[in-house]
């Protein structure tokens, strides 16, 4: 068991550290930068981050993945329908009452969807290992999301001109 936690924690490391690594290289962050390439490093970076912040096992990481991924997919697919949903209706002029209200409640019962998932991801989690993991993923799901603003900050000031603040579009 404790070559377990040993080769998880290790795994969890490197692959932070390579990420970490990724994001100092220029433009790891860069808005502009690859969307895909971006994509992998910040799926890479959460997955090393989850891993180490829940102390996963071996054992545990083949039960947790399946169950974490396929949740996603789901909320990937809800976070897609809604943003069409949004764009749809903020590409348009001389909106109709109905139309909006009709595209908000969709957008609303998208919402509901999304809160169901997350309830019954937690209760996979519950199921499956116990309701410490449970929680212990909701908090480090919010760390990560914090490292990851964090992160962005940082970035930000990296890349300020003169004062901290970024040059105006038309003194670029």
């Amino acid at each position: 068991m404790k070559i377990n936690m040993l080769y998880g924690t290790l795994l969890a490391s490197i692959l932070s550290l390579a990420c970490l690594t990724t994001w100092a290289q220029p433009g790891g962050m860069h808005p502009k930068g690859n969307d895909n390439a971006r994509g992998e490093r910040l799926e890479t970076f959460r997955i090393a981050y989850l891993t180490q912040e829940l102390n996963l096992s071996a054992e545990e990481a083949q039960k947790f993945w399946p169950l974490f991924n396929e949740s996603e997919e789901i909320k990937k697919g809800l976070d897609q329908e809604r943003r069409e949903i949004l764009d749809a209706l903020l590409e348009g002029s001389n909106h109709k009452a109905n139309e909006v209200e009709s595209a908000l409640e969709r957008v609303r019962v998208i919402e509901v969807d999304l809160a169901a998932g997350r309830l019954a991801f937690a209760k996979l989690l519950i199921a499956n290992f116990d309701a410490d993991m449970a929680v212990d993923f909701i908090e480090s799901h919010n760390g990560f999301r914090h490292a990851m603003l964090d992160a962005v900050k940082r970035r930000g000031k990296e890349n300020s001109g003169p004062g901290g603040h970024r040059p105006g579009r038309g003194q670029r």
